[in-house]
């Protein structure tokens, strides 16, 4: 994963990025955030449990995937589906509840696997998950056609950039 992370960055940037420092500086960050978790905090811990796991450091892995279960739980991500239906929000609010709830489902996965590994029961109980499955891809893979107004004019050599940028 830190190879893969460092290609992209560099490809997308042209910079080195030493991504193990960056890492570091992220775990570093990850505890001043612990009063007010928010969703990108979340999935930080989430990714970083992931990584370490894959590391095989498993006393990283082991406290990380705690943290992650105990803030999915602590914000109430296990119950977001108890009383709502979310049939009537909008776009964004779609967005974020899916992004919690996919969220969710990786950190309930991982605290099934750590509790297989050391063998302990899992954190959060089956009988106690009142959320969803996340939607389908095609669903979620669909979000950028709400967004498109028109179609993109065909490019042209002489078209100004501001035309470009402006149509797409």
């Amino acid at each position: 994963m830190r190879a893969s992370a460092a290609r992209v960055i560099t490809k997308l940037t042209g910079v080195y990025v030493d991504v193990d420092k960056a890492i570091e500086e992220v775990q570093q960050k990850l505890l001043l955030g612990l009063e007010t978790p928010s969703l990108d905090y979340v999935r930080a811990v989430v990714l970083l449990a992931s990584l370490k796991g894959g590391e095989c450091k498993f006393t990283s892995y082991n406290s990380l995937s705690c943290l992650a279960t105990s803030l999915v739980t602590r914000l109430g991500w296990h119950t977001m589906d108890l009383v709502s239906d979310n049939a009537d929000l909008s776009w964004d609010d779609w967005i974020e509840t899916e992004l919690k709830r996919r969220t969710f489902w990786v950190a309930y996965e991982i605290d099934s696997y750590l509790g297989l590994l050391s063998d302990r029961p899992m954190t959060i109980r089956e009988s106690r998950l009142y959320v969803s499955a996340p939607r389908s891809d095609p669903s979620w893979d669909d979000i950028t056609v709400v967004n498109v107004d028109s179609q993109p004019a065909p490019y042209q050599d002489n078209m100004p950039k501001s035309e470009v940028l402006r149509t797409g």
